[in-house]
Parts: structure tokens; C-alpha cells; sequence
């Protein structure tokens, strides 16, 4: 065992023998098809499986690191399987039914009270070392005659796209988006139900982040991680040209609400400057299936 467990509890016999103790084995199953959305695309979970540590978590392995091993198509199913870090193994522990466990990733070291902590990317004002982005979390239960841990991972963190259609024969030397939202961007993860909860905050939180043109050229698209549960209350978005600094926002309603934040969706945002005068907003479905919400 990777931990104190071996020696405090004794693992289980093969149960057809009788003879030599039960190896655990981890897999992902399918990666991608069953996660309702990953950043950009599907792949990204499976690529964040095979860069990072995964850790797994439960009353007898606490918070143990395994790592990317290799992968396997069968019956049109991609199976990824991890083993532990330093290349030992985890058994099932002696007489224990059924045995739930749970597993995470980017891994962190200082899991404490079953909970890792997470944030927002849009968090850079603090040195946050010890929390995690994006995180993604599964679990299964095994057995003692089945004591393969099969894992859907699915993100836990929602995302935030924000497109921009710059007005055509417009020179921008910079401009930056205010968002301003109910709660922080922070908080810690349970690792037995994936739920994360953010952390106390008195007031709202507000994040600014600026642009600055080259040659003219303005970026026009921003992708970012969001705590779920969390509402977008104001945007402020100033932009400057040459000859000009124009600041317009849009302060949202209970009557006239922004979209709520779940963990596993997509929202993209369309800012148009050619119509951010009028700042209608508009709410409809796209063809990709993503939420879409733009002014």
C-alpha cells in the first residue's frame, strides 16, 4: 500500500482461491463521451488525464497519486489506465463489501478534510500554489470480485467563453472587459461528491482584464474557467481608439438574469461593438449546442 492502511487493515484473499491479496486496477472508460462538455472540445479531459497525476481518495487511500500508464481501444471504448506513482500497487482491503472511491485531477498534495482547494484562472492577484483550475472528478464502487474502479470524468467548474466582433476600419489601441459577479472565484472541492463550495466572501467579486492592440489587431476570443452557482451580476466593457474612450455596461436583473453557471457547461458571450450602443441583450441556443448569451 501506498499509505499507513496496509498495516492496519489486512487486504482481501483472491475470492476464487482463496490465495494472494487483491490488486485494485483504475481505469477511464470512454473518456469524453460522457462528459457534457470539456473547454473547447471532448479531448481535453482525456489530455488532462494523460498530462497530469489523478488522485484517489477514500477511507483507505487517502489521497494517493496515480499517473498515466497507457490506453487500449475495445468494443469502440477508450480505456486509459492509471497505476500508482511510485510504481507499487493498492489492494482491496479485508472484509469490505463494496468500497467506493473516488478520484480527481490535476492532483494536489494538500488534500485535507476531504476536500482539495480550486479557483478560478481569473485569479491571478494572489499567489494561490496550493489550489487547482478545471478540475475534473469521478468515482465507482468495487468490489473484491470486481476491483477494477471504472472513471467518467466530468468537469466540475464551469466556462466562460467571450467572443468579440470588433467594428471594421476601427483602429483599437486597447480595451478591457469588468466582469463583476456574485461571489469569489475560490473555494475547496469535496472529493467524495465533487461539489464545490466557494469560499466566504463579504460583497461581490470583480475581475478586469485589459487588451492591448498590436498594430491595431485586437485578440477576440477569452476562455475561462467559472465556480458553478455563480451569477454574473454586471459587465463593464471600455474600449479606447484613437481619437476616443468609450465605456458602456449592463447591469443584469432578477427580472432579466444572466445564465446560471453549471459545472460541466459551456456559456459563450458575444460582444458586438458595432451594436454595444443599443446593449440589447439577446438569449438563444446555438447550433453547437452551447449556451449562448450575447449583447
Amino acid at each position: 500500500m501506498l499509505t499507513g492502511c496496509e498495516a492496519e487493515a489486512p487486504t482481501a484473499l483472491l475470492p476464487t482461491t482463496g490465495e494472494g491479496p487483491v490488486e485494485v486496477r483504475f481505469h477511464a472508460i470512454n473518456v469524453g463521451a460522457g462528459v457534457t462538455v470539456s473547454r473547447a472540445n471532448y479531448s481535453d479531459v482525456a489530455t488532462s488525464l494523460q498530462e497530469d497525476k489523478i488522485g484517489i481518495w477514500n477511507e483507505f487511500y487517502d489521497n494517493i497519486s496515480l499517473t498515466y500508464q497507457s490506453s487500449t481501444t475495445e468494443n469502440e471504448k477508450r480505456i486509459y489506465t492509471f497505476s500508482p506513482t511510485n510504481g507499487g500497487k493498492i489492494y482491496y482491503p479485508y472484509e469490505t463489501e463494496q468500497l467506493p472511491v473516488y478520484a480527481y485531477a490535476p492532483y494536489s498534495n494538500t488534500a485535507e478534510n476531504d476536500s482539495v482547494l480550486v479557483k478560478s484562472e481569473w485569479i491571478e492577484d494572489v499567489a494561490y500554489s496550493d489550489y487547482i483550475t478545471d478540475p475534473i472528478w469521478a468515482c465507482d464502487t468495487i468490489t473484491k470480485e470486481n476491483a477494477t474502479a471504472n472513471f467518467g470524468f466530468k468537469h466540475q467548474m464551469a466556462r466562460l467563453k467571450i467572443n468579440i466582433n470588433t467594428e471594421i476600419g476601427v483602429t483599437y489601441s486597447s480595451y478591457n472587459i469588468n466582469l463583476t459577479f456574485d461571489r469569489t472565484q475560490h473555494g475547496k472541492m469535496s472529493l467524495t461528491t465533487g461539489e464545490i463550495i466557494p469560499a466566504k466572501q463579504t460583497g461581490e467579486y470583480s475581475y478586469t482584464e485589459t487588451y492591448n492592440s498590436e498594430d491595431g489587431e485586437m485578440p477576440t476570443s477569452y476562455d475561462h474557467t467559472i465556480l458553478s452557482g455563480t451569477k454574473l451580476k454586471k459587465i463593464a466593457v471600455t474600449f479606447t481608439t484613437d481619437t476616443a474612450t468609450k465605456i458602456y455596461e449592463y447591469t443584469y436583473t432578477e427580472d432579466n438574469p444572466f445564465k446560471d453557471f453549471v459545472a460541466g457547461t459551456y456559456i459563450q458571450m458575444h460582444i458586438d461593438f458595432k451594436k454595444i450602443d443599443s446593449l440589447n441583450v439577446t438569449t438563444n441556443t446555438s447550433i453547437t449546442g452551447y449556451e449562448r448569451e450575447g449583447f
